[in-house]
This record gives C-alpha cells, sequence and structure tokens, in this order.
C-alpha cells in the first residue's frame, strides 16, 4: 500500500499529465482554425497534416514548460544575487555595530537597552535595526568591493556576526602585542577579514583592542550564583572564577592531531591519516560536483581558469562568478538601502529578523539573572554598573 507521500506524488503526476494534455488539445485546436497554418498546409497530405498537428502541439507545450523553467530559474538567480546583496549590506552596517560594542566593552560609550554583553548578540545579526547605528555609507560600500576584488581567497560571503565567533579572536588579540600586530602580511588573516580591511581603509585599528573586562566579570559573577545553587561554601571562601582557555574550532583540530600523534598506536595513527586523506579527497570532490552542478544552470559564459587540477578549476570559476554577480547587484541593492533610510521606510520587508529580540530570549533573561543572583551574594549592587 503507497504511503501518503506516494499518493501526493502520483496524484501531482496525473494532474500534470491532465493539464498537458489540455495544452496539447488546445495548440492543436487552435492550428486547426487559424487561417494561416490551413492555408499553407493545404499543399501536404491531410493525414500526414493531422500527424504533423500532433508533433508540433508536443513541441510547442515543450516550449511552454521549458520557457516558465527558465524563468523560474533566472528569477531565482537574479533574486539570489539581490539577496546576497541585501545580506552585504548588513554585513557591512554589523562591522559598524561592531565598532559600538568594542566602544561599550571599553566603557568609551552606553547604548540604551544594552546591559551584557549577551545583547550585543541581536544586533550584531540585525544592525539595520539597531537604533544607535550609523548609517553604511557609499565609500564602506566601495571598500567592501575593493576588498573582495583585492583578497578574492578570503572572501567567504560571511563575517563574523555573533558575539560566540567574535568573542574567542578578541581573546586571542588580547594576547598579542600591538608590535605584533603591525607586522603583517599582505594576505589577511582569518579573523574578520573584511573587519580588518575596513580598520585599515577608515584607520580605526583600535577598536580591535577591546577590552574584555566586563564580560570575564559577567562569567564571573555567573560561576558565583551556580557554584552556590550547587554548594553551600561561603562566597567569601570561594576560589575566584578564571575563565578557562577557549577551545574554537582550529584549536580542537590542533588538538585532535597533536593528541593522536602524541598517545595514539601506529595502527591508529595510519587508520586516522587514511581517513583524513580520504575524507579530504571526498571533500573536494564533493565540492567539484557542486560547482559543476551549480555551473550547468548559468546561461552565460563562465570563463574557467587554468589548474593542474580540474576540480579546482570549476571551484574557482564557480567562485569567480558568485563574486562577480554579487559585486554587480550590489550598488542597486545600496541605491535601495539609502531610499528606505531617507524615506525612514524601515527594513522589515528588505531583510529578515535573524534570531529572536534579547529581551524575548529566555536564554538573556537567564544569564542576566544568574549574574544579578552572582553580584547578591557578594553584597554588591543588583545592576550592571560593574
Amino acid at each position: 500500500m503507497a504511503d501518503n507521500h506516494t499518493k501526493i506524488f502520483l496524484e501531482n503526476q496525473v494532474e500534470a499529465a491532465k493539464k498537458r494534455e489540455a495544452l496539447e488539445a488546445k495548440i492543436a485546436e487552435q492550428l486547426r482554425t487559424d487561417e494561416k497554418f490551413v492555408n499553407y498546409f493545404k499543399q501536404f497530405d491531410p493525414e500526414s497534416v493531422e500527424e504533423y498537428i500532433d508533433y508540433y502541439a508536443q513541441e510547442k507545450a515543450d516550449w511552454y514548460e521549458k520557457v516558465a523553467n527558465y524563468w523560474h530559474l533566472t528569477e531565482n538567480k537574479n533574486s539570489k544575487w539581490y539577496k546576497s546583496a541585501i545580506e552585504t549590506i548588513n554585513e557591512i552596517a554589523s562591522k559598524k555595530v561592531y565598532n559600538q560594542m568594542c566602544s561599550w566593552l571599553n566603557r568609551e560609550a552606553a547604548f540604551e537597552g544594552i546591559e551584557v554583553s549577551r545583547d550585543w548578540d541581536y544586533w550584531l545579526r540585525n544592525p539595520l535595526y539597531f537604533k544607535h547605528a550609523e548609517p553604511v555609507t557609499q565609500a564602506e560600500v566601495d571598500a567592501y568591493i575593493t576588498y573582495v576584488e583585492t583578497y578574492p581567497e578570503e572572501y567567504e560571503g560571511s563575517l563574523y556576526t555573533t558575539l560566540d565567533s567574535i568573542t574567542p579572536k578578541l581573546l586571542w588579540r588580547e594576547h598579542q602585542s600591538k608590535e605584533e600586530e603591525s607586522e603583517e602580511d599582505d594576505k589577511l588573516e582569518t579573523y574578520a577579514g573584511f573587519f580588518r580591511y575596513y580598520d585599515r581603509v577608515f584607520q580605526t585599528e583600535q577598536v580591535q583592542w577591546a577590552s574584555l573586562e566586563r564580560i570575564k566579570k559577567e562569567a564571573y559573577y555567573q560561576s558565583i550564583s551556580k557554584n552556590i545553587a550547587n554548594d553551600n561554601t561561603p562566597p567569601a571562601e570561594k576560589v575566584p572564577y578564571v575563565a578557562p582557555p577557549y577551545l574554537d574550532y582550529e584549536a580542537q583540530w590542533s588538538l585532535l592531531e597533536q593528541y593522536v600523534k602524541e598517545y595514539e598506536s601506529y595502527e591508529n595513527k595510519i587508520a586516522f591519516e587514511g581517513h583524513q586523506w580520504s575524507k579530504k579527497t571526498q571533500e573536494f570532490l564533493d565540492m567539484a560536483e557542486s560547482a559543476l552542478y551549480d555551473l550547468q544552470d548559468i546561461k552565460e559564459l563562465v570563463a574557467v581558469p587554468s589548474h593542474e587540477d580540474w576540480r579546482e578549476g570549476l571551484i574557482l570559476a564557480k567562485e569567480n562568478y558568485e563574486r562577480r554577480k554579487l559585486l554587480e547587484a550590489l550598488p542597486a541593492a545600496f541605491e535601495e538601502y539609502q531610499i528606505l533610510l531617507e524615506h525612514q521606510l524601515g527594513f522589515e520587508d528588505w531583510l529578515a529578523f535573524k534570531g529572536t529580540k534579547s529581551e524575548d530570549d529566555e536564554y538573556i533573561q537567564q544569564y542576566k539573572a544568574d549574574i544579578l543572583a552572582g553580584r547578591k551574594l557578594l553584597n554588591e549592587p543588583e545592576n550592571f554598573d560593574f
């Protein structure tokens, strides 16, 4: 017995077949009554003309189906690049909110509605809706275009726009000296490439050295609250909380490789190496197949760079094409952004919200409650002025 999905599929197929049959019949009837067609085909055998009408009707029905698919594809592709351009405006705006977050961390500025570091999460994802945000400028859009053109290998289409992804980088940078920071190559580091490029262009490098004192204090108060909930040790006797090192993805991989080399058996080391080789090979092949699949749908010539590995050539061709289409769509998206901004029309219909607002987020509310509870246990004011 067919399941529900199969039943729906078969019903759709029957309905499509009926529509196709009706379309062919309509086209055939139009031909039989079209004076131009009738007069032209008088010179041919009547039976063969009837066969031709059936053939013509089938072919024309194919045209309608394929052109519908073509326009749908074109519309989707155009929409895709325009939406990507809108996301890019949002990402540029996120850099400006990021700078404001750093000024807040440095206690240089205060913002209504921002009480703890986690309040920035929502606004880093939705910077266009942050009422304190400064508008994106033409100069910043031009800088983004130059960045993508100059550092294509660094561009991945997205930025670090959440506190979870930014904080580990800030922690890492906190341990670097400013002398080390100035000795950098032409190749940008993984740390939010456009953020760093923006700082170079607009001379805002100082924001990269944001203090993490507030974040550490939040973690300390939160730990006090949770520790007290688990035991009866008086607060005064507790050892001050020190946040352990953060294991981001790169650190996890590095430690995994190091651990295998130092502690695993010879057989396991060989198995590990074989697995990694197989995994990388398959991932690379999957990327190439995905690139070829996407390139087949493009209705224009796309240059495939010369490369000793054909798979790499396909991947580069797709990446180059996508960057070019994004940059082509960006001026129009920015023009629309300026119109919405100038006439105060809002961005609700332009770009969807990402995540829930901090005041509606249960996690944020619990985070704040833990901090206040920790301060109370330490006989400190129950507020966020620390």
